[in-house]
């Protein structure tokens, strides 16, 4: 139910203003770094939404790129190419396949799009994902709020409606984003904190485990 109401909030929402609620054109101190370190070639970038923030970024840096969005509206009030598809659907891998790039140096989730999968199953299958996906790019980068004092001990996160414009999101906390890296083969290789306001932000990246 709570899924289906975020569902529902991004697509009756003006593409402008989900725009300006991610960040608008502004890329982060903390994107950046990564931007710069990781994204050598080739890369992906999954929830892009619009693309209107970060497309011109790989755009100027001359790197080839996809991006990657499950709602429809927001491609339609793109203008750009953008290929519709959902980390959480059990049909992601096979529209990764069909690229016709083959290997990635990273795929971006940037603003906060692991916060809008919900459902408990639709989150263990994004972890899924996340493991096939790295047979094909070296490094995955996610990011998450972290400023809430349970974050740190917590078993698990929570559903939380942080602003009356945005609908009820989903905020992991350490040990249940270790506990997934875990059951997948998957782990942190680097992580930076960022603030946005009175709350954090942490980007984590993303790889296989070495056996």
């Amino acid at each position: 139910m709570v899924q289906e109401q975020y569902n529902q909030w991004v697509q009756r929402t003006n593409p402008n203003e989900q725009d300006k609620l991610c960040g608008g054109r502004q890329v982060s101190d903390n994107e950046m770094y990564f931007i710069k370190r990781y994204a050598e070639r080739n890369i992906l970038d999954i929830g892009c939404g619009t693309g209107h923030r970060t497309f011109p970024i790989w755009i100027k840096r001359k790197l080839n790129f996809y991006g990657i969005e499950k709602f429809q509206n927001l491609i339609d009030n793109s203008k750009y190419k953008i290929i519709h598809s959902d980390i959480s659907s059990t049909e992601f891998m096979d529209t990764v396949n069909e690229l016709s790039i083959k290997q990635f140096d990273i795929s971006f989730l940037f603003g906060g799009v692991i916060n809008g999968i919900i459902d408990q199953e639709l989150q263990q299958r994004s972890w899924k994902n996340f493991r096939f996906l790295l047979d094909k790019c070296n490094y995955i980068l996610i990011d998450t709020l972290t400023h809430f004092t349970w974050f740190p001990i917590a078993e698990t996160g929570e559903e939380i409606q942080l602003f009356p414009l945005v609908p009820t999101q989903y905020f992991y906390s350490r040990k249940e984003l270790e506990n997934l890296n875990n059951e997948f083969g998957l782990e942190f290789c680097e992580e930076r904190t960022e603030s946005i306001g009175n709350l954090r932000r942490t980007h984590y990246l993303i790889k296989k485990k070495k056996n």
